[in-house]
Parts: structure tokens; sequence; C-alpha cells
């Protein structure tokens, strides 16, 4: 009973001064935005209050992913400071290092150059480009004030001999769905890397082969067509031109797309058996859990008291000062000392000791000693 006696008297000595101080109200022109009070993160989005606070000067700053916005403010004790904090943009840095030099950038379409560029917060593609040598597209989300890095390096094509003999002289060869020659022996320099093959021929069933060039290789296929009911499409697009042997033909390289991050994989779920409940344990949290929530009720009750204590000074001594007769009177002081101050100790004093008694209790079933 000591110890219990001990703490409702520090906690009624202490709680006025801790819940004495001024309200704050944030707003910001973008809702939703992060607040740092002092440099310390409440856990608060704006629009919001902070209660209590301390008398004096604050920094506040509010911020998102794109906007950044900071100002100060005087809180004074007993009043509520209303507050709104105007935000600017916040760009991000794009360093861009391009190799082959001579190559071209552009970043959402717009021409480019190497090295730091200063970009936008949200959503960017950035496209290099350089005749003979694959494209490299990256799509990047950046947040406001980050730094990133990208290296820009692109690879020369490479370029392959492919010959093809047909067995039927009216037969079309397809290469990637273009007419490249016509039946009998047929010769031509491609790039390096897949395609698809494709011959045709009317009255003879198609020929089909995906194909994978490497960088110089010569490669030589023999296709033989079969009878069928087969009809060439490529006959509608007429025969092809005649080309000297040999003779490369500009062809649009792949383009290959590369993201900035990989996806983390997945955690793999682990079966976890499930403890035996503690009755003991769980009773003292609750009554823990309870005498915590009693105790917020005791300290808004205490605040009250103290605010009606200021009160009940301030009307004594406005007594003391005016003339006779006036308000406040003694009776109307006695009758807010009877029915308003001391009503309201009586449920501080109240809601303390239970709020004591409770955590008390639930921390001596949790808490071996």
């Amino acid at each position: 009973m000591r110890i219990l006696a001990a703490l409702l008297l520090s906690t009624l000595a202490a709680t006025p001064a801790a819940w004495a101080g001024g309200t704050l109200r944030i707003d910001s022109d973008r809702p939703g935005q992060t607040v740092l009070i002092d440099g310390e993160d409440l856990g608060l989005v704006t629009p919001a209050v902070v209660p209590a606070l301390k008398p004096g000067p604050y920094v506040i700053r509010v911020f998102d992913d794109c906007r950044v916005g900071e100002t100060r403010a005087t809180v004074r004790d007993g009043r509520s400071t209303d507050l709104t904090v105007h935000t600017r943009e916040l760009p991000a840095t794009l360093d861009l290092a391009v190799s082959p030099p001579e190559a071209s950038v552009t970043i959402d379409g717009e021409a480019a150059s190497a090295g730091e560029q200063q970009v936008s917060c949200g959503s960017h593609s950035i496209r290099a480009t350089l005749a003979g040598h694959t494209p490299i597209v990256v799509s990047l989300d950046l947040q406001g004030g980050n730094v990133v890095e990208l290296p820009l390096t692109l690879q020369p094509i490479g370029s392959a001999e492919l010959t093809v003999d047909v067995n039927v002289e009216s037969a079309f060869v397809l290469l990637d769905g273009d007419l490249i020659g016509e039946g009998g022996t047929f010769e031509r320099a491609v790039s390096a890397g897949p395609h698809q093959l494709r011959v045709e021929a009317d009255g003879y069933e198609a020929y089909a082969e995906d194909l994978l060039l490497q960088d110089g290789e010569l490669r030589k296929l023999d296709v033989k067509l079969r009878k069928g009911k087969g009809k060439a499409a490529a006959t509608a697009r007429g025969p092809a031109e005649p080309r000297p042997a040999r003779q490369p033909r500009e062809r649009q390289a792949p383009v290959i797309t590369q993201t900035a991050t990989e996806p983390a994989p997945r955690p793999e779920r682990v079966a976890r058996e499930r403890a035996p409940i503690d009755l003991k344990t769980t009773a003292g949290w609750s009554m823990a859990g309870v005498g915590a929530g009693v105790g917020v009720l005791a300290a808004v009750q205490l605040y009250r008291m103290a605010g009606y204590g200021r009160e009940y000074n301030e009307m004594v001594e406005t007594y003391r000062t005016t003339p006779s007769g006036e308000e406040p009177t003694a009776a109307s002081i006695e009758a807010f000392r009877q029915d308003t101050l001391l009503p309201q100790r009586n449920r501080a004093v109240g809601s303390t000791i239970a709020a004591t008694a409770l955590l008390a209790g639930g921390l001596s079933l949790t808490v071996e000693f």
C-alpha cells in the first residue's frame, strides 16, 4: 500500500506539469504529407493536431515522395496555433554513364547528354541508341531528392551468313515475316540473334523454323517442301525484287528493355506451432491494458482539474481586487469550488487510484519478481 500511495502522489505531482502546454494544428497544400517536428517523426500526416506541446519555438517540416516544405512555429501555453506549410517540388538527379560516348540518349523523348540530369519526381523512360548497336530502354520510378547512377553500355550488333536451298523453284522465303527471296538457292547476310524462317509454295506444305544465329556464323539450310494443300501467303505481295548476293539489308535491331531493380523473391511460408496459452499471463496483460486505459482517463481528469484550479485562483484574485457586490462574489466562488472543482478533483483521484491498482495487479501477474 505504501508503494501504491507513493505512485499516486508522484502521479498527482507530475501530471499537471506534463499536460500543460499548447496545441498545434498543422496543414499543408497537399494533404497526406508526413510531418516532422524538430526532426522527429511522430507518425503524423497532414492535416494533424498535436496537443499538449511544451511552449516554445518548433521547426515543422512536411514532405512526400515529390514535395517538401518547412516553417517555424511558436507554441504558447493554453493556446491553439493554426499552421499551413507551403511545399515546393523536390527534383531527382539522374547520373548517366553512356558508352560508346557518341550514342544518342533521350529522357521521355527529349534529348539528353551524359552526366548528371535534373529530372522531375515520378516515372521516366530513358533510351540510348547508336547505329550498329542494340538499343537500350530503361524505365525508372524516381523519388524527389534521390541521386541515381545509371550505366548505359550499348553492345554492337553482330552478323551471320544465311544460305537457304529450296527444292521448289516457285517457293517464297520469308525471314521474320519479310519476303527476302524466292526458291532455289538463296544467300544473305543477316543480323545475329533470333529469327523465324518460313518457306511457302502453292500446293506444298509450309516449312517453318526458329533460328538463333551467332555472330560470324555461316548457317546453311536444305529445305524440302512436301506436296499438300498449302497456299503461299506471300504471293499476294508479289515476287521479291532482285538483290545482289551477300548484300546485307538494314534491319531494325531488337529492343532490349532493362529494369533498374529486380523484384525480391517472395519468402517461403514456414509452418509455426502454436504456443500454449498462459491464462495467468494473459489475464495480467489484460488487466494492465485496462489499467493503461484508465490511466489515460485519469490524466485527462487531472488536466481538467488543473484547469479548474487555475480558473478558481483567477476568480479569487479578481474578487480581492474588485469592489464589493460585483462579480465574482464570495458565494459564486464557493459554489464553483463545491460544484465544479472538488467533484473534478475526486474524479481525478479516483481514476488515478484505479489505474495504479490495475497496472500494479497486472504486472504482478505477468512479471516474475
